[in-house]
């Protein structure tokens, strides 16, 4: 009865599965005991075996077993199908055109293509890769060091910012002051004037009234009743105080001031490396997909330049000025920049207000005498109204009226 093998069992006999392997055939890769060493080789003459010691036999290849015929080993390769035949299907294949080749040949050629292979990630793409690794880390550890000294640089141009604006107030607060200084000593000048007058129409109601209750005769002679030069009144100072017309504040007003902030581009670059085993077929195939992924983003890129800038909306809006158009229902209101706009009303007049200064600087009225019904502005600025009652299209080009369309029925 045959002793069945364990993993602490010793190495068997492969045909007897009893006694213990002495003797090991290199070509067919089989244990044998020296009993039964005889059976194996006349089992088929054809083969080449060769016997060693099992603790003597040295690492050959194992030839791939047949599917087709059971332990039988392939030799032959067939280039056609590309699979390996024993000796019995290449019998079958005798009556087709197929060309075969010896196995071990093939498995020589695929030896020195994978040592090939292994050398050059073994010698090259490793090390060249762990070379990049310890760049990447280092370059890593730069960005925080770079990205630093960039914030830095806009803090302190910031700074400079801060102090020139408090050197700009400071200048203005100072005109301000003497501004006041000089209204205060012109009301001043005045009130000494006044007061000065009235010293004097006090001093001439005592002189009166000392010659109305004396019995001197002699006094109420000489009295001359002259009060003009008390009527001379310092005439009342009319003054228009300064304003101050703040401009209003916007991120995009102030970035071409402050400075800019180019844009990131990273862009990886193009691999040259001579001694790579990729296959030319296989380089081509990798070209034509990186062609068609930057044409992809060229595209895209294009398409993004030529779309508009999408800017963001404040949470909340915010008044940015008041301005008093006189207008009882203001229909409509076009800006014609950051600082004109055009406003409408249920009036014939189209008006065109400074935002800034809040005054009205322009005037127009449509050639029909009817309210416009809408108004807007060309890129051009040139105004556009549309005439509800004559069913017309207008613009506004130096001040004079062209209609555009007439709309029927």
């Amino acid at each position: 009865m045959a002793q069945p093998n364990t993993a602490q069992d010793v190495m068997r006999c492969d045909l007897c599965e009893t006694v213990i392997a002495q003797m090991y055939c290199e070509f067919c890769h089989v244990k044998l005991c020296k009993g039964c060493i005889g059976e194996h080789v006349s089992s088929d003459l054809t083969k080449p075996h060769t016997l060693t010691g099992f603790y003597e036999r040295r690492s050959s290849p194992v030839l791939p077993k047949c599917s087709l015929h059971n332990k039988k080993t392939c030799e032959i390769h067939c280039k056609e199908c590309d699979s390996p035949l024993c000796a019995d299907c290449v019998i079958s294949h005798q009556q087709r055109t197929h060309e075969f080749q010896n196995i071990m040949d093939i498995y020589k050629s695929k030896q020195k293509e994978i040592e090939k292979n292994l050398e050059y990630l073994e010698n090259t793409l490793c090390l060249k890769c762990e070379k990049i690794a310890s760049e990447v880390k280092t370059e890593k550890e730069n960005l925080d060091k770079e990205y630093s000294k960039l914030k830095t640089a806009i803090s302190e141009h910031g700074e400079d910012w801060h102090n020139a604006i408090n050197i700009l107030v400071n200048n203005m607060k100072s005109k301000v002051y003497e501004m006041k200084t000089q209204h205060l000593q012109a009301v001043s000048e005045r009130g000494t004037e006044i007061d000065k007058l009235i010293q004097a129409v006090h001093q001439t109601i005592t002189d009166i009234n000392d010659i109305s209750g004396s019995n001197d005769i002699s006094k109420s002679l000489l009295f001359k009743p002259s009060l003009e030069h008390l009527q001379k009144i310092p005439p009342k100072i009319s003054a228009v105080l300064p304003t101050f017309s703040p401009k209003p504040i916007s991120e995009d007003q102030l970035s071409p001031w402050f400075g800019s902030l180019s844009s990131l581009s990273i862009t990886p670059e193009q691999n040259t490396d001579s001694n790579s085993i990729i296959q030319k077929d296989e380089r081509c195939q990798m070209v034509d997909d990186l062609s068609s992924i930057n044409m992809k983003s060229t595209q895209k890129s294009r398409e993004a330049a030529s779309s508009p800038v999408i800017k963001q909306l404040l949470d909340e809006p915010q008044t940015v000025t008041t301005i008093h158009t006189g207008n009882e229902n203001l229909y409509s209101v076009a800006c014609l920049s950051d600082e004109e706009i055009w406003t409408c009303d249920n009036s014939s007049t189209m008006k065109l207000f400074s935002i800034n200064q809040g005054s009205r600087l322009k005037s127009i009225t449509t050639k029909s005498q009817n309210a416009p019904t809408d108004i807007a502005v060309t890129n051009s600025g040139d105004l556009v109204y549309t005439d509800f009652w004559d069913k017309t299209v207008n613009i506004v080009k130096n001040e004079e009226i062209q209609m555009v369309i007439r709309l029927q029925n």
